[in-house]
């Protein structure tokens, strides 16, 4: 055999030996990998969840899917996290695995702010995302949103920013959220019904003016209908609301002090 040939048959064998153990490690590599996913092996046994306040566990653990009993290597993290935020009740989840058996699940809330009722009643959160009534939540006393446009994930967050996360003061004086389909914001106090014409943009400044003319009236006994607070620094209260043993006086007044009184800057 010349050395040219012996050459060109030792590159073959060479290629043919390499070819041969990367079989060799693949074949064994899947061997190993069917082994150690088979059904059976290393089960899941234990599932902790951690994170609810409204939610049940029991909740959770039906959305993340049944995973008790598979094998642990074949449960997919990232599968079971956007499961259980397609739930809509979980803003976020992180799910970990931890042998020889145990799958640990954290999740983050979505914590009720409004009420949008309907044939299916839905919470709304600060963020104008629309989740399922439901989980621990037995409170039908929110604010009610009535938003026939659909715009409250673009205008929610902004109002929302307005008004403190746990101070109390939205739930305890706001009964209704109206939003037209310009994303113009109208609110209805609770206590007297006044409606509170907010419109759009600087909503700080208009919740700011809301809480000082409420605190004003409360120490005076004075309500009116309808509160703008549109106009940059400006509240214009319009229609007193009239107590009933006052409004036979009410008709006695002069026109001129009734239509003072219809439209006061506050």
């Amino acid at each position: 055999m010349s050395g040219r040939n012996t050459r060109a048959w030792l590159r073959w064998a060479g290629g043919f030996a390499v070819l041969a153990v990367v079989a060799a490690a693949a074949y064994g590599l899947e061997r190993g990998h069917r082994w150690l996913t088979a059904e059976g092996r290393f089960p899941v046994k234990e599932i902790r969840v951690s994170g609810c306040l409204l939610l049940y566990e029991g909740e959770v653990l039906e959305t993340a899917g049944a995973l008790r009993g598979e094998n642990l290597l074949t449960v997919d993290p990232e599968m079971v996290r956007a499961r259980l935020l397609a739930s809509g009740w979980i803003r976020e989840a992180r799910v970990q695995r931890r042998p020889p058996g145990r799958v640990l699940i954290a999740v983050e809330e979505r914590r009720p702010w409004l009420l949008a009722p309907g044939e299916i009643a839905r919470f709304v959160d600060r963020e104008g995302c629309l989740f399922p009534a439901g989980g621990k939540e037995e409170r039908l006393d929110l604010p009610i949103l009535h938003d026939p446009a659909g715009r409250a994930r673009t205008v929610v967050p902004a109002l929302a920013a307005a008004f403190p996360a746990g101070d109390g003061w939205f739930d305890e004086k706001v009964a209704q959220v109206s939003i037209d389909a310009s994303g113009a914001v109208t609110l209805i106090e609770r206590s007297r019904g006044t409606r509170a014409r907010f419109g759009s943009g600087d909503f700080a400044g208009k919740a700011e003016r809301l809480r000082t003319v409420l605190a004003e009236w409360e120490k005076s006994a004075e309500a009116y209908e309808e509160l703008d607070l549109r106009y940059e620094g400006q509240a214009i209260a319009r229609r007193p609301i009239v107590p009933p043993e006052e409004e036979e006086d009410e008709e006695e007044r002069p026109d001129a002090e009734k239509r003072e009184s219809e439209r006061k800057s506050v």
